[in-house]
């Protein structure tokens, strides 16, 4: 199981292109002049389902070993499994959504309808690599976990990933009860209960990954990678929450500077969407990236003929 798991990480390692975030001009202006992204509450995107496929398929791994193995029905197993549900309710993950590239080049019909309809739309072509190394850079200082995970759409490769996972931790589990059995200081309830939290911690790490990674298969066409930042139901620095208006009202996001005028900026390229006077467009937006110090990126329009305003 950890080779088949080992294998399913390598198969989706690495992005054949670029990484697209899409918006409107609002959005783009916004990242430019800022030179912030923004990653969203998870509870806050337009998946009612997100970040729930992956509990949902552990606990059912955990039940029905619980029921065929009498060692794991004991209530130190029972007593993880419960803490477990409320992992996502201490610790919640903020998200940004790339697009990737897979041969369009940034320049996707379905995602121009979805995110710039009526209005200008842009893509924002960002190299993996330093994504990913920028984001832990600058989110560093406020020891936020940060990961870019691409999305697992098919049901066959999530419960292999769910399996290994349950039955790597059910194995420890098994090992740790049988090791304890005779050991006196089992009756102390602070050192069970510390003892369990060891166990804990690497199926909660390895839950909130795959809970970011999973998306209902409805969703496949968006293609999506996440950069993935975790912070807990309490920071230690409450200032790094702030609230934009969204379609759920007051929205809470955090902002992840990505130094768009820096020598290491992860920002390659962008793309003007459809429109009537894309043309206009670019020029105007070479003019702000010039007015902004931002330089090496490379703007270029859209080459689908569609009209949406």
């Amino acid at each position: 199981m950890e080779e088949q798991e080992h294998q399913l990480t390598q198969d989706q390692a690495k992005p054949e292109g670029l990484l697209h975030h899409y918006t409107d001009e609002k959005g783009l202006l916004g990242i430019l002049e800022s030179g912030n992204i923004w990653a969203t509450h998870y509870l806050f995107l337009n998946d009612q389902s997100e970040l729930q496929e992956a509990p949902a398929l552990l606990f059912t791994a955990i039940d029905q070993m619980i029921l065929n193995d009498p060692v794991l029905s004991s209530t130190y197993w029972n007593g993880i499994r419960g803490a477990l549900k409320h992992t996502g309710k201490r610790i919640a993950s903020y998200l940004v959504s790339f697009t990737e590239d897979s041969g369009e080049k940034g320049d996707r019909l379905s995602q121009w309808r979805g995110y710039s309809s009526n209005r200008p739309g842009f893509s924002l072509g960002f190299n993996r690599d330093r994504l990913k190394s920028k984001a832990e850079e600058v989110m560093s200082s406020e020891k936020l976990p940060t990961n870019l995970w691409k999305c697992l759409y098919d049901d066959e490769p999530k419960r292999a990933l769910i399996r290994n996972s349950a039955e790597t931790h059910a194995k420890a589990v098994k090992e740790w009860v049988e090791q304890e059995k005779d050991n006196p200081r089992i009756a102390d309830k602070e050192y069970r209960r510390e003892e369990l939290r060891k166990h804990l911690e690497p199926l909660q790490e390895k839950l909130l990954e795959l809970s970011a990674k999973f998306k209902h298969s409805g969703f496949r066409e968006e293609n999506e990678w996440r950069l993935v930042f975790y912070v807990f139901d309490r920071p230690a620095n409450p200032d790094l929450i702030h609230y934009r208006e969204g379609f759920f009202r007051r929205t809470p996001y955090i902002r992840i500077p990505l130094g768009p005028k820096d020598p290491d900026s992860p920002l390659e390229r962008i793309v003007v969407g459809p429109a009537q006077d894309k043309e206009q467009s670019v020029a105007r937006l070479k003019i702000d990236l010039a007015k902004l110090g931002i330089q090496g990126v490379e703007v270029v329009p859209s080459e689908i003929p569609y009209r949406n305003w």
